[in-house]
């Protein structure tokens, strides 16, 4: 409250003393079934979607990998999808990121298919060296 006015919106009451302007009302509440405002937007760069894939494949063949050589299969997704989301990031210019995810699928499916390979190795030298009338 003051004698004088003190800038647009003050108001001057019956008592002739300037009073300052009402505080603005919140917004009401949205309607039910209105979209809500966005509380969280992302910022930066996302993660690329191969580079993803290519981890999840590569841990997955390394872990399932003794499963009677069954995860060569997503060893052999996780080394391609390694690659390609290695070039996707590069080639992104910043606006992708995942480059080390892509890197380690890559790593983790490559030496999954050594450890088969390596595994199949010994398979057909055991296979060769067996005694087939040992029945």
């Amino acid at each position: 409250m003051s004698d004088v006015s003190q800038g647009p919106g003050w108001w001057q009451a019956a008592d002739g003393k300037w009073y300052p302007p009402a505080p603005p009302t919140p917004p009401a509440p949205p309607a039910y079934g209105a979209p809500q405002p966005a509380y969280y937007a992302p910022v930066g760069p996302k993660n690329d979607g191969m580079s993803i894939a290519a981890l999840v494949c590569g841990i997955s063949g390394l872990a399932t990998l003794v499963l009677c050589g069954i995860g060569v299969v997503p060893a052999i997704l996780g080394l391609i999808f390694g690659i390609i989301g290695k070039k996707k990031v590069e080639d992104s210019g910043g606006a992708l990121q995942g480059r080390g995810m892509a890197l380690a699928g890559a790593i983790c499916g490559a030496v999954a298919i050594g450890l088969f390979l390596i595994w199949m190795i010994f398979v057909i030298i055991g296979a060769i060296n067996s005694d087939s009338n040992s029945y």
